[in-house]
């Protein structure tokens, strides 16, 4: 009796769909990752301008997101472990977007006296 790994490559087979799936989650999150740092440079001038902050100050926005990342990542592979999610790295996609809108909201709080 053959195995479906012996038998050669077979892109029907559900691994070989899963592994695209996979390589595409971790695409998109690589994607996102490389996109939020480039708008956190991009906001950097106009930042330092609204709040008259110097370089020294404001440069602390992106060490920040820089460290923020490199702690989420390992976090996530143990909560992937952990819980053995399978659709983690497609929730956190999922997210994303959620995230992303949520902190531009922010001069509602301060307008709002909230």
């Amino acid at each position: 009796m053959a195995t479906p790994f012996l038998d050669g490559p077979d892109e029907t087979h559900p691994l070989a769909v899963q592994k695209w799936l996979v390589a595409a989650a971790v695409m998109i999150g690589a994607v996102m990752t490389v996109l939020d740092a480039s708008i956190i440079n991009v906001s950097l001038p106009y930042m330092q301008k609204s709040f008259a902050a110097d370089v020294n100050q404001i440069t602390w926005v992106l060490t920040s997101y820089l460290v923020a990342v490199s702690v989420t990542i390992p976090m996530t592979g143990w909560f992937a472990v952990r819980d053995a999610l399978d659709g983690l790295a497609v929730a956190a996609a999922a997210n994303h977007p959620v995230a992303a809108a949520v902190p531009p909201q922010a001069w509602l709080l301060a307008y709002n006296d909230v």
